[in-house]
């Protein structure tokens, strides 16, 4: 669970030396931080399938939410309540997901080692896929997963635009991006799953544009 070589962590430290910059750099665009308190930070999201689409981060380098102490999840759910409260405002109805890694190995379909929550402007329903797909427990808090974390599980967290929370058990290899995956069939861009291949230049930068304004 090193920082070492983890994008988000040198993008944090480093800007300059960051995908995004490589990337941004030709719009003058220096951050794409639109959120931060002493310990989390939002971002617009690469891969973004619509505008609004946002990551949000503990500073601390963490393979999964579930990894976190209970002081720092509930100051997460403080931050993660703030951020979408702004996001509402601006776009309707969200939903939340985090592909929950156990390990290096066993990843939990992410493709990131730094514990990251998705934020789609949405109301498409993906709990029928995944129920269909997984057992799953309906939760009151992100404080529920770190039993996760004890047993060396790997996740799928999922919160609907009713702000209901799931979290789902899944083997110990799925596909990588799996919600992502499911996403982007539900919206009808379903070639489109793949942050590395579909940035989403014009929707990171609306979002950007919307937090600076």
């Amino acid at each position: 669970m090193s920082s070492d070589n983890c994008e988000f962590c040198l993008e944090f430290e480093k800007p300059k030396e960051s995908f995004f910059h490589k990337l941004f750099s030709k719009y003058d665009i220096s951050t794409r931080i639109i959120h931060q308190d002493s310990e989390n930070i939002a971002i617009a999201g690469l891969g973004a399938l619509t505008e609004g689409y946002v990551l949000l981060l503990p500073r601390k380098h963490s393979i999964a939410f579930s990894y976190l102490s209970t002081n720092e999840l509930q100051g997460f759910e403080t931050f993660m309540h703030n951020v979408l409260e702004i996001l509402t405002e601006k776009y309707g109805e969200l939903v939340c997901f985090e592909h929950g890694a156990a390990s290096d190995s066993i990843r939990g379909g992410s493709c990131v080692d730094h514990a990251h929550l998705h934020i789609c402007p949405s109301s498409v329903d993906l709990r029928t896929h995944l129920d269909g797909q997984f057992k799953h427990d309906e939760i009151e808090s992100l404080l529920d997963l770190q039993s996760f974390a004890q047993h060396g599980r790997p996740y799928l967290f999922y919160q609907d635009q009713f702000g209901d929370k799931f979290v789902y058990h899944i083997p110990s290899q799925i596909e990588s991006q799996y919600i992502r995956r499911v996403y982007a069939e539900a919206i009808g861009k379903p070639h489109e799953w793949d942050w590395s291949l579909f940035i989403g230049e014009e929707d990171i930068l609306n979002t950007i544009k919307f937090f600076q304004s």
